[in-house]
């Protein structure tokens, strides 16, 4: 009988198991952190995360990233994000506006910040957020251009020669005086007819 109620009272002992106690490489990610505090929509942890919520949406749905690369939260009102696309990309509003595109980023806004967001979009000046948009926007002139083109291709500018070609010949864009108004063939004199 003193094996069997040794063997019961094993099985009422608690068994002693290894005690797991969170530590430093255990914590838990910044964003993770703000999805368990359920915390309110804050314009500012949007925008700070807005990169990483991007990212998640190009691993996960490529062509929304692109549709997403240059728009930005500009707003909160309620529940509502206001996410801002500049008025040349109306193309890419009204993508985002579709039914999957629109639940793709509530899932991936919740999933990096746990908020609950209901996007919205509108076209907006988006300038004044991010100023270097507006330098990447303005024209470049010929020397930035030429100046980029000798960056990126590794080369160097030749400048244009006023010589002649090597036979002589001035070539197409420098006629040389017989070419420019030649005079009309010699009329035959009367003595050239008889």
């Amino acid at each position: 009988v003193a094996p069997a109620t040794a063997a019961a009272a094993a099985l009422a002992a608690p068994a002693a198991e290894p005690r797991h106690e969170p530590g430093p490489q255990h914590a838990p990610e910044p964003a993770l952190e703000v999805a368990a505090a359920g915390s309110p929509l804050d314009l500012d942890v949007l925008r700070d995360l807005w990169p990483a919520v991007l990212e998640s949406i190009r691993e996960a749905t490529p062509m929304l990233g692109a549709v997403l690369a240059d728009a930005l939260p500009v707003e909160i009102r309620g529940d509502d994000l206001v996410v801002g696309f500049d008025p040349a990309n109306d193309f890419f509003r009204r993508k985002a506006e579709d039914r999957p595109n629109r639940d793709a980023l509530i899932e991936a806004i919740r999933a990096m910040t746990g908020m609950r967001a209901r996007p919205v979009f509108e076209l907006r000046d988006l300038t004044e957020l991010a100023p270097e948009r507006a330098e990447a926007a303005r024209p470049l002139t010929e020397a930035e251009v030429l100046d980029r083109l000798k960056s990126t291709f590794d080369a160097e500018e030749i400048a244009a020669e006023a010589d002649p070609a090597p036979d002589g010949d001035p070539g197409p864009e420098d006629p040389g005086p017989e070419d420019s108004a030649s005079p009309p063939p010699p009329t035959p004199t009367a003595e050239e007819h008889a």
